[in-house]
């Protein structure tokens, strides 16, 4: 009887252990991979245009930014030019930080460096219903608000994921599983195509930043690498008003001065906690706009900070609230 009451003892001991362990784990193993599917819903609309192969031609988007495509432009999975039938292209313009945040792309490289921007696209292109690629490289102008004379080159898309817009699935984009910091899209170390300023168009008097060898469809962003004398920091967000768990959360700096948007990344045993982790830092006295959006328990929740000057070792408080999809794309893109 000793035995049996020893037993079960032990086991009571052991189960009650167990419980705690798998409370732990599941209390601190949190992921933003659910919250991340809001990006199909925030997503902008990609523009679809269609035209016959074997021609030259420029497209414009909504926005303003321009391709040019030549004759020999595409080539299948095969390596073939395609000279005939119809050539579908889908582009996603995405000229403002707030045009990042609603399609889950930031101004960093993969290091953690930060990029100033004057815009970034997405481009897709088929031929019935199958993707195609660049044969030869093709040009980009991207639109700016006035004459400018920062060296700007063409940065690829590298690592990590975004949606990409509400046509995600009609056009072959998927998500990705991971943390907040994995599920945003970085870009590749080293920049391309070089230009020392805007070009002026003659005929419509606008400003662009014109490249004329562009390498690859996909992601493609006109930067330069960020350098400030200014010392630098890490900052802290502390999410407020509803404790964020199992389905994380995504946070964003937006840095108006350069046309940048950061991502921060969660804790890993607080999820409430957010900062920009082992490497990224904010120069001390920039102004910066601060984002977070949180799903719990299947309803979203945002939180936004305007105009916030970045002090040393910042920490600042953001409270959440619930929001629909459609209160959340007009927070954003009020910035």
């Amino acid at each position: 009887m000793k035995k049996n009451k020893l037993s079960f003892t032990v086991l009571g001991l052991c189960s009650l252990f167990l419980i705690c362990s798998l409370y732990s784990c599941r209390k601190n193993n949190f992921s933003s991979y659910n919250v991340s599917e809001i990006f199909y819903y925030l997503g902008s609309d990609r523009q679809q245009f269609s035209f016959q192969a074997g021609q030259s031609i420029t497209l414009e988007g909504n926005k303003g930014t321009r391709i040019h495509f030549g004759q020999s432009a595409f080539r299948d999975n095969a390596g073939n030019i395609v000279t005939s039938g119809t050539i579908d292209v889908w582009i996603l313009e995405m000229p403002s930080g707030s045009d990042m945040i609603l399609n889950g792309v930031t101004t960093q490289v993969e290091s953690g460096r930060f990029l100033q921007s004057g815009g970034a696209i997405n481009l897709l292109v088929k031929q019935n219903d199958q993707t195609l690629y660049p044969a030869e490289p093709f040009g980009v102008d991207f639109r700016q608000d006035s004459a400018r004379n920062d060296s700007m080159s063409i940065f690829v898309g590298g690592s990590g994921f975004t949606a990409g817009g509400r046509q995600t699935q009609q056009v072959g984009q998927s998500f990705s599983s991971g943390d907040s910091s994995q599920l945003l899209l970085n870009w590749r170390e080293f920049g391309s195509n070089t230009q020392g300023g805007t070009v002026l168009d003659i005929a419509s008097l606008i400003n662009y930043y014109s490249f004329d060898q562009v390498p690859q469809f996909n992601w493609i962003n006109c930067d330069m690498f960020f350098e400030d004398t200014r010392p630098i920091t890490n900052i802290e967000l502390n999410i407020m008003g509803q404790e964020i768990e199992y389905d994380g959360a995504i946070a964003f700096a937006v840095l108006p001065e350069i046309n940048g948007v950061i991502g921060l990344r969660q804790n890993s045993s607080d999820a409430n906690k957010l900062s920009l982790g082992n490497i990224a830092r904010l120069p001390v006295g920039m102004k910066a706009h601060f984002i977070v959006m949180a799903k719990v328990k299947g309803e979203y929740f945002f939180s936004k900070q305007e105009d916030i000057t970045i002090a040393n070792n910042l920490s600042s408080d953001l409270l959440l609230e619930k929001k629909t999809i459609n209160e959340i794309k007009s927070e954003i893109a009020s910035l």
